[in-house]
């Protein structure tokens, strides 16, 4: 039938694809600038010709805008709670979609299409090759702005490829919150290769750098089962041109199971060419039944002619990063499951692990390969290698930061390059490189090589290719620190003050001897805490009441001036003075000159320090 017919009969609608020659047949065409479902628009096609021998595709609901050189201005789709919009067919080769847009020209500076889905949008496509789509959108100009809300579901099932929700905005950017349920389900029996994904959003804008925003609060699935070359993804989200950003909250989760010949599992595959690159994880990024990864990050910005913005990767974890596979290679070529996949080019990384963070790689838990750019790792949790190396990094000059109490099973390798570990984590040191530990805590103090092993209170820290240095126990005697605050990033400050009795406040962290402490040992634990530049110790004065001001003082052996480093986590301590019980107090100012106070005990990132 022809568009224009189509358009006024709102049904049997079928035009042209803009991938090329195929043949996108439905029940409901949008023709204007809204619309909404209430109700179920399902349909089931059969036999679709097309001339060309392209593919044919079967979507309940099309929106598609063929005036090339003008358009029609931002559309908004409504989907409602229980209502439907799910396509069906048969065919051999052909494609399925609940939801079917193509838009060619529009603006590049905000979104043409806006989709916010209440309720089902479902694409399936039984026969031997054929894929299909939940949602599916493809904007040559323009930007997509999707929601997919509590209780909503974009799901896809195929013998083929499977997308739960699927766009491509190559002049615009890509906006998407999940607060549902977004799944790709592939079961390809006798098929070559399938790769069903539950969410997959580019941008390829490099002119405008049109980003990419991405919240899952949900869940989000794809998984394969069957066919000769399993590669199912939980996640895609690349930016070509812009910066990337990709929230995870919920579930998101790539599985395998059976098929012959290569079969990977990739929880979540992400990043850019020409941008920064940002991933928080407070959720689970889960990988399954075969090689892969679970959070693989990729920025190829580099400073040569081809791409001169040299991008950022951020990470970071304080949920779960999982691929437990212990063996087998997966088509990309990684080797058994690894927990996190970086691919650096120029740029630095910079991955931190929190306390409540696992990285779990059944055969590796953080691999860069020979890749050239610094990755910086903050880590505090725990990081898993099943294999035996916990990390393998690449080619750039490399840093790892333990702090806390954090597990590391297996080997950090820091690859090529000058690397640098540092420990600054709590508990007794036993054994350094085999043999009792008799020189103290600073690590410094043994002469350690490039390749080595710590044993503290039990847990074993080894590393291949690193520098190291640090203490084990908490700050060392001697060392003059920043006491940085939790809160506020402040630091104390003496104020350069040589008057004994004057007050004590908190500054931001420049260069100078007002802001610099170094503790020196009483008994049982005990420290005085003394200021480079005064001279002069940190005083609580005796008081036991609230707010009460900290004070400098000459050296006396007063309880006064005697304090306790009583561990939190990540590397923070709260600050307990020996005579009245009380902890140092940043009170929560962020302004330079604040008071530095005192404060009966609570579980507040106000009363916690950190040396630095």
């Amino acid at each position: 039938m022809p568009l224009n017919s189509a358009r006024a009969s709102f049904s049997n609608v079928e035009c042209g694809d803009y991938y090329g020659n195929a043949s996108v047949s439905g029940s409901v065409n949008i023709s204007g600038n809204n619309y909404a479902n209430n109700s179920s628009v399902s349909v089931t096609l059969n036999n679709l010709s097309n001339s060309n021998g392209d593919k044919n595709v079967a979507a309940a609901v099309l929106e598609y805008e063929p005036n090339v050189g003008y358009g029609v201005g931002v559309v908004n789709v409504s989907n409602g709670s229980g209502a439907t919009m799910q396509g069906i067919t048969s065919d051999s080769g052909s494609w399925a979609a609940g939801f079917w847009s193509d838009q060619i020209y529009g603006t590049t500076y905000g979104p043409e299409l806006i989709v916010d889905n209440h309720g089902t949008m479902n694409g399936q496509a039984n026969n031997s090759v054929g894929s299909a789509f939940g949602f599916h959108n493809y904007n040559l100009y323009g930007g997509l702005n999707l929601t997919n809300e509590s209780g909503a579901t974009c799901s896809a099932t195929a013998k083929g490829n499977a997308g739960g929700i699927d766009s491509y905005c190559y002049y615009g950017a890509i906006n998407f919150v999940n607060n549902g349920t977004a799944t790709g389900a592939s079961s390809g029996v006798n098929v070559g290769c399938v790769t069903p994904i539950g969410l997959n959003l580019y941008t390829f804008d490099t002119t405008n750098r049109a980003p990419i925003y991405c919240e899952n609060n949900g869940y989000i699935s794809g998984s394969a089962t069957g066919g000769q070359t399993n590669s199912p993804f939980g996640a895609r989200v690349w930016a070509q041109g812009g910066s990337m950003r990709l929230i995870n909250r919920g579930t998101i989760k790539g599985t395998t199971w059976g098929g012959g010949g290569f079969n990977q599992a990739v929880g979540v595959y992400c990043g850019g060419n020409v941008g920064d690159d940002w991933v928080v994880n407070t959720g689970q990024m889960i990988a399954e039944g075969g090689p892969g990864w679970a959070l693989g990050v990729e920025n190829d910005g580099s400073n040569n002619g081809n791409s001169p913005y040299i991008g950022t990767i951020n990470i970071l974890n304080s949920g779960v990063i999982s691929n437990g596979v212990t063996s087998g290679q997966a088509s990309s070529g990684i080797y058994g499951g690894i927990g996190v996949v970086l691919w650096v080019s120029s740029g630095p990384t910079y991955l931190t692990n929190t306390a409540t963070g696992t990285i779990y790689g059944g055969y590796m838990g953080i691999w860069a390969g020979v890749y050239g750019g610094p990755i910086t790792i903050y880590n505090s949790g725990n990081i898993y290698g099943g294999g035996g190396e916990a990390m393998h990094l690449g080619d750039g000059n490399d840093t790892v930061y333990l702090t806390g109490s954090p597990t590391v099973t297996g080997v950090m390798n820091g690859g090529n390059g000058n690397n640098s570990l540092v420990f600054n984590i709590n508990g007794t040191l036993q054994y350094v490189n085999g043999n009792a530990a008799n020189s103290g805590n600073n690590l410094s103090s043994y002469g350690l090589g490039t390749s080595g092993s710590i044993v503290v209170s039990g847990k074993t820290y080894s590393w291949q290719n690193f520098n190291v240095s640090g203490t084990v126990g908490g700050p060392s005697t001697g060392t003059y620190y920043y006491m940085q605050n939790r809160t506020s990033g402040l630091v104390i400050d003496s104020k350069g003050s040589t008057s004994v009795g004057s007050q004590v406040g908190q500054y931001a962290k420049v260069n100078s001897a007002n802001l610099k402490w170094r503790l020196a040992a009483s008994d049982s634990g005990y420290y005085y805490i003394q200021n480079q530049t005064s001279g002069l110790y940190l005083d609580g004065g005796g008081s036991t009441a609230n707010g009460s001001a900290v004070k400098q003082w000459s050296y006396d052996s007063s309880y006064n001036l005697q304090w306790q480093l009583v561990a939190s986590d990540s590397g923070y301590y709260y600050v307990k003075n020996r005579a009245t019980g009380m902890y140092l107090d940043g009170g929560g100012a962020t302004a330079n000159g604040a008071a530095l106070k005192q404060w009966g005990y609570v579980n507040s990132s106000n009363l916690q320090w950190s040396f630095q």
